[in-house]
């Protein structure tokens, strides 16, 4: 059935609507509906009518007709005809969302990609009121795109944080980017650092690198750099941290490359780079010209603007409380000359050695100067909260025993008062010995023809007095 804007349902001519092929309906469901219907008018409530068609217009119920014959594009089609239309808007945005949802549906990426946007744009006109699928749409977007990762679906990608970005912000857009394409820029910066290292003697001067060194580095660039780096651009959001980091270093290293083949004398490949950086960032070397053969001097060979590096404060960083014996110190894991990355791991440390592990790691330093860059917080690994446990374990079971024992420390070790009893081992032995006498005696009365009772009973009491002085000797013991 449909509903209006009121929340009344509104009963078709023909009967119900039939849209099986949309969604699936379970008989129970259909029963349960059947019997709210008879029992008398229904009005729906907020949550249920933002989530349903609404029939404001005559158009309307056009549109959910075609619905039925599985024309769903002439739906929208009628439905996009009112584009400021909140009621069309609010349609577009359940039929959206219902595809999605759908089995049989296929585009499931361009379906959740606009009801994202409707969705957001209908709580913008009426704040609140969609908050709920607001908060779905966000949800299964974001699910969207890790799926659309793993699948090597860019365009899906690029789309979806493009409008995170629009609704929701760039700095939102950020961390989604982080988590998915942190290790490709950062597999990036390494091979375009290695690359301008190499360039990098010749900048500002009037020699050119080398032939060979040369034609290598523009091989490593055009094929291993510049395909990575196109893919990288397509996917992150303009603006964003990650595309302002990709984008400044592929343009100085295409700058340098500029640079270099312009004093080679090579005019042609010059200006082919100087564009390539430029498309980069466009005043990496947008004012550069071809030298003139006079130009001999140091001052006056081109320059790359090299774009200031963008310094991360190091906030939650490994800590160190100096040389205390108990501390908390961050040490170096893992670390090599050929890796710009190393791993710290921060541990309560006693003697100067690690005692339970805190929190882990990651810190991107330059080895050639030893500046430290982003850092970057790593999830301990399954190692350390073993470690964790068993500290954890081996301090339970030293406390618990500690507790236990020490009401029997406190009693051995404390003064012996007059009226405490003092053991004797050579008075228990001869006890032991007694009673065990008494028992054999008792044994051969009881298998006598004619059993001696008055014996038998003084042989119990005293029995019964020896079990006493041996328990009492076994305690002062």
């Amino acid at each position: 059935m449909l509903a209006d804007s009121r929340g009344q349902l509104v009963q078709p001519t023909r009967g119900p609507l039939d849209l099986s092929w949309l969604f699936r309906i379970s008989p129970e469901s259909a029963r349960q509906a059947r019997e709210r219907l008879i029992s008398g008018p229904v009005r729906l409530d907020t949550e249920t009518l933002v989530g349903w068609f609404c029939l404001a217009m005559p158009a309307d119920r056009a549109a959910v007709e075609e619905l039925e014959g599985k024309a769903w594009r002439k739906s929208l089609k009628i439905w996009k005809a009112r584009p400021d239309d909140r009621a069309a808007l609010h349609n577009r945005a359940t039929l959206h969302r219902l595809m999605y949802l759908s089995p049989e549906a296929e585009n499931l990426g361009g379906h959740i990609r606009k009801a994202y946007e409707l969705y957001h744009r209908l709580d913008k006109e009426v704040p609140g009121r969609y908050g709920l699928y607001v908060e779905w749409a966000n949800f299964e977007l974001e699910r969207a795109i890790y799926a659309a990762d793993g699948d090597k679906d860019d365009e899906m990608v690029a789309r979806s944080l493009q409008l995170i970005a629009a609704t929701r912000g760039v700095e939102c857009c950020e961390e989604i980017q982080e988590d998915l394409m942190l290790e490709e820029v950062d597999d990036l910066a390494l091979h375009c650092a290695t690359l301008v290292r190499e360039l990098l003697p010749y900048q500002g001067v009037t020699t050119r690198p080398p032939k060979g060194m040369l034609e290598r580095v523009v091989e490593e660039t055009e094929l291993e750099i510049l395909p990575p780096a196109v893919r990288l651009a397509y996917r992150l959001v303009p603006d964003s941290r990650q595309r302002r980091r990709v984008d400044s270093m592929v343009a100085e290293l295409c700058g340098l490359l500029s640079q270099s083949h312009f004093k080679a004398g090579d005019g042609r490949q010059g200006k082919k780079w100087q564009t390539e950086a430029g498309r980069w960032e466009a005043h990496v070397a947008a004012q550069w010209e071809e030298p003139e053969p006079e130009h001999l001097g140091d001052e006056e060979a081109a320059k790359v603007a090299f774009s200031e590096t963008e310094v991360v404060p190091m906030e939650t960083g490994p800590r160190s409380l100096g040389p205390s014996w108990f501390g908390v110190h961050g040490k170096p894991s893992r670390m090599g000359q050929e890796d710009s990355r190393e791993e710290w791991l921060e541990a309560f440390r006693i003697l100067g050695l690690p005692f339970f592990p805190v929190r882990r790691f990651a810190i991107y330093r330059n080895f050639d100067t030893g500046e430290r860059g982003r850092v970057e917080r790593l999830q301990l690994s399954a190692f350390h909260h073993f470690w964790q446990a068993a500290v954890v374990v081996g301090l339970t079971f030293v406390l618990t025993l500690g507790v236990i024992r020490a009401p029997e420390h406190v009693a051995f070790s404390g003064p012996a008062s007059s009226a405490s009893p003092v053991f004797d081992a050579a008075e228990l032995d001869k006890a032991v010995d007694r009673l065990k006498y008494l028992v054999q005696v008792e044994a051969k009365l009881k298998n006598a023809p004619k059993p001696d009772t008055k014996r038998l009973k003084a042989i119990a009491t005293e029995r019964e007095a020896l079990i006493d002085k041996i328990q009492r000797l076994e305690n002062s013991r």
